[in-house]
């Protein structure tokens, strides 16, 4: 019989995390960065309801966001490839959406598995760590979020693997990942850092000449001049933050917040506090009993992604962890590199438990919205009623984020529309409601002579 390792157990975890996110896509949202999630799809679905009517492709590629109002709302915000490449199976419904996309990511990350075929440092085979992403370090959190974060830093991973794996690619399809990848998301950009200590200096100062520098080209030319022209054609108050931010005055404020960075470190960057015993055994190993523990090289290459994500950043971080997920593969290797060489069962034992009640933890966590009457439900109810097929925009108290919009697949924000839909909680409501869920009032606001 087989024995059961700890590394068993931990892919058995990783196996359910991604079975309950594939399953729990066909509910309503839970967890943290909800209204991220909504503002992604929303734009997805303003890319659907704009190919129905017909928009000239002149237009349509612009992204325009589901809070227009009476706006047409086209937006500046990162490249759009995950909102366009989405937008088709909104013909299904918005669930089916978030489904298709898991299906895109996990496949990615398996693509990955087998493209890192052969690549390994002490000891550690890293085509093995992408299929621990689903329950360790910031992946973790995102990876079932509707968000390009996960997207970006798994396509990164992809043009890496490509010049580094036993089977060689050529540097135009790195180029051509990693542009897609710095394009969607920028600051996955710290990605790059396991290249420091997989290649040797001189191979690597070749690689960045050769792709990864026009790769990093390509973003500056989309966040500088594809920015600019979207800000001159926007007809909405801007919302998504894309603008450069000063690296020393970001440096400054993430070191003023020394609250925030420890709980940075230890429950998100480290997964469940596990920093502490494998930062407190390798030093003991270290330095006192003169072996082998964490290289420092490997917590230099990290304190450098982290810092770069700090400049960038700044104390935002703390609050938008996902900024930080290019710190992922690494932080993985760190663990895995710590199940390896401790030799305490006990303390790895404790590791690993650690993980595994967090990431149960997670999945009950994400599970909340099958026990309650959540916000889709409820405008199923409504849609039972009013027939919302031919419907475009309804009144809303005025929201950056189109929650009701996206619930109801319609524009919010209106000034004019017929129908109003507004939280119970909002103030102001007018009288003349026809239509009440346990959280929403539908308003009509057809004239009485109308009627």
């Amino acid at each position: 019989m087989k024995r059961i390792t700890l590394k068993n157990i931990l892919l058995g975890l990783s196996g359910l995390r991604v079975m309950s996110a594939l399953f729990l896509s066909f509910t309503y949202f839970s967890g943290p960065h909800v209204i991220r999630q909504i503002d992604t799809l929303g734009v997805s679905l303003r890319y659907y309801m704009r190919f129905l009517e017909g928009e000239s492709l002149s237009t349509f590629l612009l992204p325009a966001v589901l809070s227009a109002g009476d706006s047409f709302g086209i937006s500046p915000m990162e490249f759009p490839f995950l909102n366009f490449l989405l937008f088709p199976f909104f013909s299904v419904n918005t669930n089916f959406v978030r489904f298709i996309h898991l299906l895109i990511l996990f496949g990615l990350t398996l693509l990955n598995f087998k493209i890192w075929k052969g690549v390994e440092k002490e000891g550690v085979k890293i085509d093995s760590l992408f299929l621990f992403l689903p329950i360790y370090s910031i992946s973790q959190v995102y990876i079932d979020k509707f968000m390009p974060d996960y997207l970006a830093f798994v396509l990164i991973c992809l043009a890496m693997g490509m010049r580094l794996g036993d089977k060689k690619y050529h540097c135009f399809f790195a180029f051509l990942f990693a542009s897609l990848g710095l394009l969607i998301k920028p600051p996955v950009v710290v990605a790059f850092g396991p290249l420091l200590f997989l290649m040797d200096f001189r191979q690597l100062g070749k690689e960045i000449l050769k792709w990864i520098m026009p790769a990093f080209v390509i973003s500056i030319l989309y966040y500088t001049l594809g920015i600019d022209y979207l800000e001159r054609v926007t007809d909405v108050p801007p919302y998504f933050a894309t603008q450069f931010r000063n690296p020393m005055m970001s440096l400054r404020d993430a070191f003023s917040e020394p609250k925030l960075l420890t709980s940075f470190l230890l429950k998100d960057l480290f997964t469940a506090f596990t920093l502490v015993p494998i930062l407190c055994w390798s030093i003991y190993r270290q330095f006192f009993l003169k072996k082998e523990g964490i290289p420092l090289f490997l917590w230099a290459v990290l304190l450098l992604q982290v810092i770069c994500i700090f400049a960038l950043d700044g104390k935002h971080l703390y609050h938008h962890t996902y900024y930080a997920i290019g710190c992922s593969l690494l932080c993985l290797f760190i663990f895995f590199l710590f199940l390896k060489r401790c030799k305490q069962r006990c303390l790895k034992i404790l590791v690993v438990l650690a993980v595994f009640i967090n990431q149960m933890e997670t999945i009950v966590h994400r599970a909340k919205p099958l026990r309650k009457n959540h916000l889709a439900r409820q405008c199923d109810q409504i849609r039972d009623t009013i027939d919302f097929s031919k419907i475009k925009k309804i009144r809303t108290t005025r929201s950056s984020y189109p929650t009701l919009g996206l619930c109801l697949g319609v524009i919010q924000n209106s000034e004019s529309a017929r129908y109003g839909v507004f939280f119970k909680t909002d103030k102001n409501i007018p009288q003349n409601k026809v239509l009440e869920t346990k959280d929403l009032f539908v308003v009509d606001y057809k004239s009485e002579k109308e009627k």
